[in-house]
């Protein structure tokens, strides 16, 4: 507007033509800034708040010291997580977006003339009224230009204080995340990493709102009189002219220079909100997701060892063991057993048997017909050629003397005859064929065939021996065998073993001894049925703590140990929060040592416990390679070379 028709405010008492005319105003907020005025209020509110309630359960799960069985302070209440980060997140995507609105505005401002130092002034400008106080206007007008820019750089840095505060919130938990799974720190530098940045930038962004705060009160208070009149005179006629009062000193030169440092701040606001994301979202999966769902696939497996219990009475009748029958030719001989009648080619790193019998069992599970236990009571004579002809040809059967050396031994190495140990590091213990066992629980049914054949032929005594020699190697595979079916393959060949006993003592006469073995039989399993219930009555949040409680008891089966062993080093990789940033403690680590100490006793052992420790999806040389996601999920989650760890668990799954 031309000089001449700007509205010119006259004095009272003083005539148009002797007043001087009114100085331009300049309009606040400058055009084109307008949708950002103040904004960075609400944006540092809706980012403190997000970062609070979204952060602080995940602090707290990642922080607390947590038990390697633990499920987290939290625990099967996923959804206490679920809710928070759900609502935090909300909260963080408005905050983000409005800074982004703050930033984009700001560049299309400075792309079109203004200065970044003036979308600052805007952004910030919390009071809305930077517009006086630039040209020195109604209270601010007796501040001189050096106290009125001495405010403005106040206030500036006060609100990016507050700024800072908030966006560390988030920034310092993901930063300390990723160092605390570099090992770099502990859980309570974590915690003062988190903490002492945002009490800082607090401390700042209040001392210097608060020393703003007190030179605008003193100078509203002196300016009370001059600022009434001159808001009345004013209120109307704000113009846009900062060149005409020369404020450059105050806003900074008019250049489009800055406009890239807008655009690349736009730029990293919405990385740093994408890439906040991925830690967030996979510790809330963690922490919520997998405790509530890892009890629907962990094995229910505790009723086994009462199932086992119910042989136990049958121990008495063990033959004693032969210290020439060494645990190596123990588990040849259940090798050699369990391909009786085969073309004896073995499953994929499975070792082929050291002798192959051509002769198949005849009384196994798929007979038709009478079992061989039913032919032990039936007497001699009502024995027709048929059954005489297969009780003869199975006696035969030179795979008998198997059973003799396993009923034998004291100890077995069931594993290094079976397995090519040890595996490849390219393999999981998935991928590793369980072993077979028809082969032995048809041969224990056969063999008490030999035992009928032998006790009608005239020789009782030798008769129990061969039963006895059943019932013996039945509890070598139920105390030696690595795999639990291979103990319960046990049990059932004792079980076998303890029917035939029983129909022996029958068909010999002694009633007593029969009658023994079937009333101590019905009370044991009904004693299992009775206790079956408890065991198995493990609470969700215990099947951890229970699994690796049993790996270390020795006097738990060998077989439950094992099986446990990959299921616990499995379930820690992602149980904890703490677990997962920090990576195990000296607890797993006492607890792996007790249980490789009480577990391995041979080389073939060491190698299959060293496999197993990886867990079921993890094989060893998974651990050597990285790909992108990887790499990104190794930020948040620690020490991803160890087996027991979330970013190695996805490597291996993919």
């Amino acid at each position: 507007m031309p000089e001449e028709e700007r509205i010119q405010e006259t004095a009272p008492g003083e005539s148009s033509d002797t007043a001087e005319p009114s100085p331009p105003f300049l309009t606040w907020p400058p055009p084109g800034l307008e949708q950002i005025q103040g904004l960075l209020l609400s944006t540092i509110s809706y980012l403190a708040l997000g970062g609070i309630i979204l952060i602080v359960p995940l602090w707290y799960s990642i922080g607390t010291e947590q038990n390697f069985t633990s499920f987290g302070p939290f625990g099967f209440n996923w959804w206490i997580i679920v809710s928070t980060t759900g609502l935090g997140l909300l909260l963080l995507l408005e905050g983000f977006h409005r800074l982004f609105r703050i930033l984009w505005n700001g560049n299309l401002g400075v792309k079109q003339g203004h200065t970044w130092l003036t979308v600052a002034h805007v952004a910030t400008d919390i009071s809305r009224d930077t517009g006086f106080l630039i040209q020195g206007a109604r209270m601010f007008s007796l501040l001189d230009q050096s106290a009125r820019q001495s405010l403005l750089r106040i206030r500036l840095v006060g609100v990016v204080c507050y700024s800072a505060a908030s966006l560390w919130i988030i920034i310092g938990f993901v930063l300390s995340v990723f160092l605390a799974a570099r090992g770099i720190i502990n859980p309570t530098a974590m915690g003062y990493l988190i903490s002492v940045p945002i009490l800082l930038f607090l401390i700042c962004g209040i001392f210097f709102r608060l020393k703003s705060s007190l030179v605008v009160l003193a100078t509203r208070r002196k300016a009370k009189d001059e600022l009434a009149t001159e808001t009345r005179g004013l209120i109307d006629e704000w113009k846009a002219d900062a060149d005409a009062l020369h404020l450059t000193g105050i806003l900074g030169e008019t250049t489009t220079g800055k406009v890239v440092v807008l655009r690349v701040a736009a730029a990293i606001v919405s990385v740093v909100g994408l890439t906040i994301l991925v830690p967030i979202i996979t510790l809330t999966f963690m922490s919520a997701f997998v405790p509530g769902h890892l009890s629907g696939v962990m094995p229910r497996f505790q009723g086994v060892q009462d199932r086992a219990m119910t042989v136990e009475f049958l121990r008495s009748y063990r033959l004693e063991s032969d210290p020439a029958t060494t645990p190596q030719l123990a588990g040849e001989a259940l090798v050699n057993l369990n391909y009786v009648g085969t073309d004896g080619k073995p499953y994929e790193f499975h070792r082929p048997p050291r002798v192959l019998y051509e002769q198949r069992w005849l009384f196994g599970r798929n007979r038709r017909g009478q079992r061989s236990d039913a032919l032990l009571e039936k007497p001699t004579a009502d024995l027709t050629e048929e059954e005489w002809s297969a009780l003869r040809n199975e006696a035969s059967n030179p795979a008998h003397q198997e059973f003799n050396t396993l009923a034998r031994a004291s100890e077995a190495d069931f594993l290094g005859p079976l397995y090519k140990l040890p595996f490849p590091d390219t393999y999981t213990a998935f991928e590793v064929a369980v072993p077979r066992f028809q082969g032995v629980s048809d041969g224990a049914r056969s063999h008490v065939a030999k035992a009928a054949y032998e006790l009608h032929t005239g020789d009782p005594a030798q008769a129990e021996r061969t039963i006895r020699e059943v019932i013996s190697a039945g509890f070598l595979m139920v105390d030696e065998h690595p795999t639990l079916i291979g103990n319960l393959v046990g049990v059932v060949i004792a079980e076998i073993g303890g029917a035939a006993l029983e129909s022996l003592y029958r068909a010999t006469g002694n009633k007593t001894e029969a009658d023994l073995i079937k009333k101590t039989r019905e009370e044991s399993e009904h004693l299992s049925r009775a206790r079956r219930g408890s065991a198995g009555s493990w609470r969700e949040e215990e099947f951890l703590i229970g699994m690796a409680r049993v790996v270390t008891d020795e006097n738990a089966l060998r077989g439950l140990r094992w099986e446990f062993l990959p299921w616990v080093t499995t379930g820690t990789s992602f149980t904890n929060l703490h677990l997962a940033v920090f990576g195990p403690g000296d607890d797993y680590d006492q607890w792996l040592n007790s249980a490789h100490d009480s577990l391995v006793r041979y080389s073939s052992e060491e190698d299959y416990f060293y496999f197993l420790k990886h867990g079921f999806l993890v094989a060893p040389a998974s651990l050597e390679r990285r790909g992108f996601l990887e790499w990104l999920l190794s930020l948040t989650f620690g020490k991803s070379d160890t087996p027991i760890s979330f970013a190695a668990l996805v490597r291996a799954v993919r």
